[in-house]
């Protein structure tokens, strides 16, 4: 799928109930793109829109009116439709049933089709794969990645300007560049606009109260559309350039640099090599992509596992290298006088201004949410003012037997430990999935994790102990946290299943988690479930589950493979990075064979696991934690290395095997030999980088070779090396520049 952004033009023929409407604010969310609109007739505010093109030739619309109802629309230019004509059509989500409606001609291109608000259909939309709109008997398919958090924005978007009482049809200009002494901050701080790393969905923040001063440090807070409190921020002016520095209430940090002078493409991948008090390309610095937030800004959200602010707090100079997939990279150093006065002001800022509900993780606009469903992990110890005195032994209930039926008993069973350290991220379609660690490291969960139209949350997990664990979190509650409730959970399936237990609030007043069992019976019965509902303190919520198989299944295997991973090889990710838009094109049909002198070696147990362990960590540490490991069972994809453990990075698909002994130039020279028969006495290596144990080189058959292997040579600690390869064409530089960081991070350069 290609998405890319419509002109104004387009944008507005979405008009859903009014004729002509005017672009009043234009926004992103994830791969989608958005816009508000009031009419023209009337100046008042009347929806938002969320839309995406295809390579079917279609553009996808989902706009949701000021009038609490959805809207769905399909552009295409090939169609020629009498405007304002009524057709038959028919739309479905995956193989959930379909509908039939009635659609009416927006434009001679464009049809759509109203749906109301508590339609079924609208949590299929969000939650699906794919969507298939069938119209004169054709059909048009359109995949739904990160349907949900758009449509959210879209709502909170609706949300925002009817608060604000939009009704002037004014489009949103760039701001202009800021003077050298006149931060940003005084009109709209850059910074205060994100709300989840590499995105920008929320509207512009402004700033509330007076501003303090810090040499060439600016302090202030800002607040949402709706007056809300959004953060603080500090802004490090140097000349034409700025530091944006934003403190969240839930503590998290971002980090932002904005340069007048630059152009970046909003769709493109960059990266950030940055150290304090040394130079910026020296051995160990801190390496990560970044997004654009915008053509003259960069923005990323800082991880707890990063220490960037405390180093800027203790340090003398920043220095920072930016690069591109092309290019020369560029280099900037900044002062950092009077840092430390500065940030403990922006700190003493959020404090005064936030909420105890922002500040306990309590959903609310402008509020980032810390809580346990977005990892699915338990928290770090209570503080003194949160623990809750243990009950007398004689309180506490016996721990239920697993559920062998489809009638549970009452009581509790004792949560097992859930880290709150986040080590890995794969994909299920539907679904968040994550696996964490205690904070050494020691592996405690995997977990899947989804959002729903009732405004709950929904999170399953297996703990390390085989133990299965459901997790439900509602804006509503308000618990005790630590304090066990009641909770009722059935799931209509094969076969049906229905319990009451006990469920233990964590993670803020608003979470519950209830340990369910771990028999084979159960397991079974809920990858199989359909439709599941969880009832907690009188509230009763319905979730759709028909697509929780294949999410229950990726926690079982995910599990299974931390449990066998070495412990040194325990992936420590660096800061979550946003989504990635490097993408090589499928591969071509290459030779799939490698040496024989790079078989797996004997003295490991579990080949593929170790393999899985290791490739997991490494592309954590370079910034890729939205790799894929694929099943055992898969096949290596034609022009892709065979390998102990196969992975996918975007499109992009790649190999782990160890080898034994052998320094990276007799590996090299191996492998090229053994695929020299497979290319016709043509197979061509080019050196990349090298030192004494770690090597980079190219493969292809011949000159005129339209695809190329990248190697990769990293040593391992039992003794060997590991063999990374991955596919990729020519002249893709999307390739290379993941070849070139995994290589740089492995080898500490």
């Amino acid at each position: 799928m290609r998405r890319s952004f419509l002109s104004v033009v387009l944008a507005a023929a979405v008009s859903c109930s009014f004729a002509h409407a005017a672009v009043v604010e234009e926004f992103k969310a994830e791969d989608w793109d958005g816009m508000a609109f009031t009419s023209d007739e009337t100046g008042q505010f009347t929806h938002c829109s969320i839309f995406a093109t295809y390579r079917n030739g279609s553009t996808l619309f989902i706009s949701y009116e000021a009038a609490d109802a959805w809207y769905l629309s399909i552009a295409n230019d090939n169609w020629s439709l009498g405007e304002g004509g009524s057709f038959a059509l028919k739309v479905r989500v995956d193989r959930r049933g379909e509908i039939e409606g009635t659609g009416v001609a927006l434009a001679k291109n464009q049809i759509g089709l109203p749906i109301e608000a508590d339609n079924p259909f609208i949590t299929q939309l969000r939650r699906g794969n794919q969507l298939v709109f069938t119209f004169q008997n054709q059909e048009y398919a359109f995949e739904l990645s990160n349907s949900n958090r758009a449509m959210n924005a879209a709502q909170e978007c609706v949300r925002r300007h009817v608060a604000a009482g939009t009704s002037t049809p004014i489009i949103t200009q760039p701001a202009e560049p800021p003077q050298p002494e006149t931060p940003v901050v005084t009109e709209t701080p850059p910074a205060a606009e994100e709300t989840t790393a590499g995105t920008d969905t929320s509207a512009n923040a402004t700033a509330t109260g007076e501003q303090q001063t810090f040499g060439p440090w600016v302090v202030a807070a800002a607040s949402n559309g709706d007056g809300s409190f959004a953060n603080c921020t500090v802004f490090g002016v140097h000349g034409d350039d700025q530091l944006i520095l934003s403190l969240y209430p839930d503590g998290v940090w971002g980090f932002g640099l904005y340069r007048a002078a630059w152009n970046l493409d909003t769709n493109q991948t960059y990266y950030l090599w940055y150290n304090v008090d040394g130079p910026a390309d020296a051995s160990g610095v801190t390496k990560r992509p970044v997004e654009a937030a915008e053509p003259t800004r960069i923005y990323f959200e800082v991880s707890d596992l990063e220490d960037i602010i405390e180093r800027i707090e203790s340090g003398s100079t920043l220095n920072l290298q930016f690069r591109g997939l092309t290019g020369d990279p560029e280099s900037y150093s900044y002062p950092l006088d009077q840092a430390p006065a500065a940030f403990e002001a922006t700190r003493k800022c959020v404090a005064d201004h936030a909420s105890p509900a922002q500040t306990t993780g309590k959903e609310g606009t402008g509020t980032k949410d810390s809580s346990s469903t977005e990892q699915m992990g338990s928290s770090e110890e209570p503080t003194e003012d949160q623990a809750t005195e243990e009950p007398a032994e004689e309180e506490v209930a016996e721990a239920a037997p697993a559920p062998d039926s489809t009638d549970g008993g009452g009581g509790h069973r004792e949560l097992p430990e859930l880290g709150p350290k986040l080590i890995e991220e794969f994909e299920v379609p539907g679904w968040k999935a994550a696996a964490f660690s205690l904070d050494d490291g020691t592996f405690t969960h995997c977990a899947i994790k989804a959002e729903y139209q009732n405004g709950a949350t929904l999170g399953a997990a297996q703990a390390a102990d085989g133990e299965l664990v459901l997790a439900v979190k509602h804006g509503d509650w308000s618990l005790e946290m630590g304090a066990w409730v009641p909770i009722s959970y059935a799931w209509k399936g094969t076969p049906d299943f229905n319990a009451s237990s006990e469920g233990q609030v964590a993670e803020g007043d608003n979470v519950v988690f209830v340990a369910i069992g771990n028999d084979a019976e159960l397991t079974q019965s809920l990858r199989n479930a359909r439709e599941m509902t969880i009832e907690v303190e009188g509230k009763s919520l319905a979730f759709d589950v028909s697509d929780i198989g294949p999410g229950i299944d990726a926690i079982l295997e995910c599990t299974k493979r931390h449990l066998a991973a070495p412990e040194e090889t325990t992936p420590t990710p660096p800061a979550p990075a946003a989504k990635k838009a490097e993408a090589a094109p499928k591969a071509e049909p290459q030779p799939a064979d490698s040496p024989a002198s790079v078989d797996t070696a004997d003295d490991t147990g579990n080949p593929r696991a170790e393999a899985a362990g290791f490739t997991t960590a490494l592309l954590f540490r370079a910034g890729y934690p939205n790799h894929v490991i694929l099943p055992a069972d898969a096949a290596p994809p034609d022009g892709v290395p065979g390998g102990d453990a196969l992975w996918q990075l975007g499109e992009i698909m790649g190999s782990t095997r160890f080898v034994e002994g052998g320094t990276p130039e007799q590996i090299t020279e191996e492998i090229a030999a053994a695929m020299s028969g497979e290319c016709g006495g043509e197979a061509a290596t080019q050196a990349v980088a090298s030192d004494n144990s770690h090597a980079h080189f190219t493969l292809a058959c011949g000159a005129s070779a339209t695809r190329v292997i990248h190697y990769l040579v990293v040593p391992r600690a039992a003794g060997g090396s590991y063999v990374f390869a991955l596919l990729g064409a020519v002249d893709d530089v999307a390739a290379s520049a993941i070849a070139d960081l995994v290589y740089g991070t492995a080898a500490g350069s």
